[in-house]
């Protein structure tokens, strides 16, 4: 069997050709694990860099660009990961082929870091789609209905004191200020309106409550469900 030396680009006066010079090995690896070091702190500086946020990405260049970007960023990692083992066959069957087992092992696991490399991008990635696909339900999310049924409530039964028929609407003392003659009306539309000295006004029971009890509107909301 036949090597190309040149091809492999490797200075094999450089080799120590003891299958036991550890620390060679030790040498190798521990530049390599500092190589790994600072490239997984880039990474992760991409990562939580605010630039890189799907919701930044989402605002710079569209839902649909940035799902494309992904897909031809994964086919391309993908086949990488597929096609890595093949780029280091010459150089695992030459230090076998002459008995170099501490650059062997050393070669080996270069191919080893290298794939877990592809495999974190890989799931990186993974999440971003995930992040900018999937849709969380909010479990406190008013509905639609639920508004709807909230705005039909009829406003005067809301009224703790006496109410006065008039016509198909109700007179009653308003419940926003003190007054001795009745100068509040309930209309059947669920609206109201005071004639006297605050002249509170509101659309509906949504309204009625939010003020009366100084609710927020979802909490209004659910009051009257």
């Amino acid at each position: 069997m036949k090597y190309d030396d040149m091809e492999l680009k490797i200075d094999y006066d450089e080799i120590p050709h003891s299958p036991f010079n550890y620390e060679a090995m030790r040498e190798a690896i521990a530049e390599s694990e500092q190589q790994e070091y600072a490239a997984a702190l880039k990474e992760e500086h991409d990562i939580l860099s605010p630039r890189h946020t799907p919701t930044y990405l989402i605002e710079t260049s569209g839902k649909t660009t940035i799902l494309e970007i992904i897909h031809e960023k994964v086919v391309e990692l993908t086949n990488r990961r597929r096609t890595l083992p093949d780029s280091f066959k010459k150089k695992i069957e030459y230090f076998s082929y002459k008995h170099h087992w501490v650059y062997l092992d050393f070669i080996k696991y270069q191919l080893k870091t290298k794939i877990a490399g592809i495999d974190a991008e890989l799931d990186r990635l993974s999440g971003i789609y995930s992040a900018l696909t999937q849709t969380k339900e909010n479990p406190n999310k008013l509905t639609d209905t639920q508004i709807q049924q909230a705005r039909e409530y009829p406003t005067w039964e809301l009224f703790s004191d006496r109410l006065i028929r008039s016509g198909r609407n109700f007179k009653a003392r308003c419940p926003f200020h003190q007054e001795r003659t009745p100068s509040f009306v309930f209309y059947s539309n669920g609206s109201y309106h005071c004639f006297g000295a605050c002249g509170a006004h509101g659309n509906n029971a949504i309204d009625y409550l939010m003020r009366l009890e100084k609710l927020t509107f979802p909490e209004a909301v659910r009051r009257l469900q």
